[in-house]
């Protein structure tokens, strides 16, 4: 097995290089962990809105052209009929239901993917279930420490989004023009303050798996001091990547309308996306710790041993 260069610090360039290395390298395994965990979810998925009386290969209204087709296709999903109630609770029971689900399992098969690349920067073997049972050994801390995330990260943009849009109700009374320059720079700002606050905290998760503390956002935080504006940009950069990569399959995918097959194969370009963009955010936190402790010279000092020897 040949050794992922993990024990010493990385430029932006090189942190994006390496995720791509690892993701292609080891794209089997890793999607294999994100199936395990979110294969199921998408049965459920699949099955309920198969219940509702989706088709399965294509669903579209009738209409004069294709455009027509989906707008009618999305207006009657919009706007269901006392007809349709019934299934449309099945559906809405079963998107809910796929959403808490999902809500348990994607951290812990994030966190397996965290301890797949930390084996390989330990030069380790690994098997796919190993490293999920490495990750279920800190199930509650995850689940926990992850709701408490997402708690912090919702109040951070709703709470101060609900003031700037009564603020600018106010202001476009008065004057139109302040209240849309209002409004653009703090979507510009909010953008900024609070997505540099949430990479503070980004490392949580293997806080938790490796440090075994809980919540971890102490930890995290002590991560990226003097580096968020790094993490940051590469955040953005990894979003930009995810965007472009689901585009390409959401345009031509979308003239099968609402139907399962559609869903089904924007869920499978999700994982792929959600696969990369985890690989780099681990490949981006093991930057982080070398930089905070004695992990780099420790990998030197290991490399200089088994070089001796």
């Amino acid at each position: 097995m040949s050794k992922i260069r993990l024990n010493e610090p990385k430029r932006i360039g090189e942190i994006l290089d390496l995720t791509f290395q690892i993701t292609k390298k080891h794209f089997s395994s890793l999607f294999l962990i994100l199936f395990v965990f979110m294969g199921p979810v998408f049965l459920i998925q699949a099955l309920t809105q198969l219940m509702s009386g989706r088709n399965f290969f294509r669903d579209l209204a009738e209409g004069e052209n294709w455009i027509d087709q989906m707008i009618k296709t999305y207006d009657q999903t919009a706007n269901q009929t006392a007809v349709t109630v019934e299934t449309s609770f099945v559906e809405g029971f079963g998107g809910l239901f796929v959403g808490l689900l999902s809500l348990i399992f994607y951290p812990i098969a994030s966190a397996a993917i965290f301890v797949l690349i930390k084996r390989l920067k330990d030069n380790e073997s690994y098997t796919v279930g190993s490293v999920i049972k490495t990750a279920f050994s800190r199930f509650w801390p995850i689940l926990w420490s992850s709701l408490l995330f997402g708690l912090i990260a919702f109040a951070i943009i709703f709470i101060p989004l609900m003031v700037v849009l009564t603020g600018a109700l106010v202001t476009s009374m008065v004057n139109p023009i302040t209240s849309i320059a209002f409004i653009l720079l703090f979507l510009i700002g909010g953008f900024i303050g609070i997505g540099l606050l949430l990479t503070r905290w980004g490392f949580y998760l293997p806080a938790v798996l490796f440090d075994r503390v809980a919540p971890g956002l102490g930890k995290s935080w002590a991560l990226t001091e003097k580096r968020t504006w790094k993490y940051f940009w590469i955040y953005i950069v990894l979003g930009l990547i995810m965007f472009v990569f689901n585009l390409a399959f959401d345009v031509p995918a979308s003239f099968l309308g609402v139907s399962v097959l559609y869903t089904i194969i924007m869920n499978f370009v999700a994982l792929i996306t959600t696969l990369f963009f985890t690989v780099g955010h681990a490949v981006m936190y093991f930057d982080a710790e070398v930089r905070n402790t004695a992990g780099d010279l420790k990998g030197l000092i290991d490399d200089y041993q088994k070089t001796d020897s």
